[in-house]
C-alpha cells in the first residue's frame, strides 16, 4: 500500500501536460517571429517609399525657375545637351550654370544620319565648357527610323560616340544609355552586349513610380533611371518626370572639375 501511495502519476498524464505547454511555447514564439516579420517589411516598405526613389525631371527647354523645381520636390535634373537633328541644344549652358548647385546630368540624341559622330561629340563638348564639371552624358538610342536597318553601321556610329567622349575629358566622365527594349533591339541587335557595365536610363509610358515593367535586356539587369511620365507642365517648363533608384544614389553623373588633377564627386 504505502508503495502504491508513493509511484508517480500515470506517464500519459505528464506527456499531456508537457505537450500541451511546449505547444503553447512554440506558438507564442512562432506569433512574436510572424509580427517581427510583419514589422520590418512594413519598415522596408516606408523606407522605399521615402528614400527609394527621387523626383527627377528631364527637360529639352530652358528652365524657367529651378527653386520652383526645388520646392515642388525635383532636386535632380537632366538636360538635354544635343539634338537629334544634328545641332547643339542652345540652352544647354544656361541650364547648367542655373542648376550648378543641383544634382544635374546630361542626355545626347545623336544625329546618326548627319554623319560625324566625332564632331557631334565635339560640339557638344565645346558647348558645355565653363561649367565647372564633367557630366556622364546619356546618349539617346531610340526612334529605329532615325538609324540604319544595318546593326553593324549602328553599333560602329555609337562605339565612336564612345571613343570620342571618353576623349573629352574636360566635359564627360565615362558614357550611359538611354532606350528601350525594343529600341535597342530593333537599333542594335538582340546580340550585342558591349554597353551592359554602362548606367542604362529606360523609357516607360505605364505612368507608375516603380520599376516592376523593367525587363532585362541588352546585358542589363537593372536600370538607374526611369522616365515614366511624359509631356507634362511642372514650374512652367514642360517635362519628362523620371525615377531613380535609391541604391544608385552613388552613381557618379557628375564630377566637379578641379584643376590641380584632384575631382571631387557631386
Amino acid at each position: 500500500f504505502f508503495f502504491l501511495m508513493l509511484r508517480r502519476p500515470p506517464r500519459s498524464t505528464l506527456d499531456r501536460s508537457s505537450a500541451a505547454s511546449d505547444v503553447y511555447k512554440r506558438q507564442e514564439y512562432m506569433g512574436q517571429n510572424y509580427m517581427a516579420r510583419i514589422w520590418i517589411l512594413i519598415v522596408l516598405f516606408l523606407i522605399n517609399k521615402v528614400l527609394g526613389t527621387r523626383n527627377t525631371a528631364d527637360i529639352s527647354e530652358l528652365i524657367v525657375d529651378e527653386n520652383c523645381f526645388d520646392k515642388a520636390g525635383y532636386t535632380f535634373f537632366i538636360f538635354r545637351a544635343y539634338m537629334s537633328n544634328g545641332q547643339v541644344d542652345p540652352n544647354i549652358k544656361e541650364n547648367l550654370i542655373r542648376t550648378n548647385d543641383y544634382d544635374t546630368a546630361v542626355y545626347i540624341s545623336p544625329c546618326f544620319k548627319c554623319g560625324n559622330p566625332r564632331k557631334q561629340i565635339e560640339d557638344t563638348c565645346d558647348a558645355m565648357d565653363g561649367t565647372g564639371f564633367q557630366y556622364r552624358p546619356f546618349i539617346v538610342v531610340e526612334d529605329p527610323n532615325r538609324w540604319s536597318d544595318d546593326y553593324t553601321k549602328n553599333i560602329k556610329f555609337i562605339e565612336e560616340i564612345a571613343r570620342e567622349v571618353d576623349k573629352q575629358k574636360e566635359c564627360f566622365d565615362g558614357i550611359a544609355i538611354r532606350t528601350t527594349k525594343y529600341e535597342w533591339e530593333k537599333i542594335m541587335g538582340r546580340d550585342y552586349y558591349s554597353f551592359a557595365g554602362k548606367y542604362l536610363w529606360y523609357v516607360s509610358s505605364d505612368k507608375k513610380k516603380d520599376f516592376n515593367d523593367f525587363q532585362k535586356f541588352g546585358g542589363w539587369d537593372r536600370p538607374v533611371l526611369k522616365q515614366y511620365i511624359q509631356n507634362t507642365q511642372v514650374c512652367g517648363n514642360n517635362v519628362n518626370l523620371d525615377l531613380r533608384a535609391f541604391r544608385e544614389e552613388s552613381t557618379t553623373l557628375k564630377k566637379r572639375i578641379v584643376r590641380n588633377n584632384h575631382q571631387s564627386f557631386f
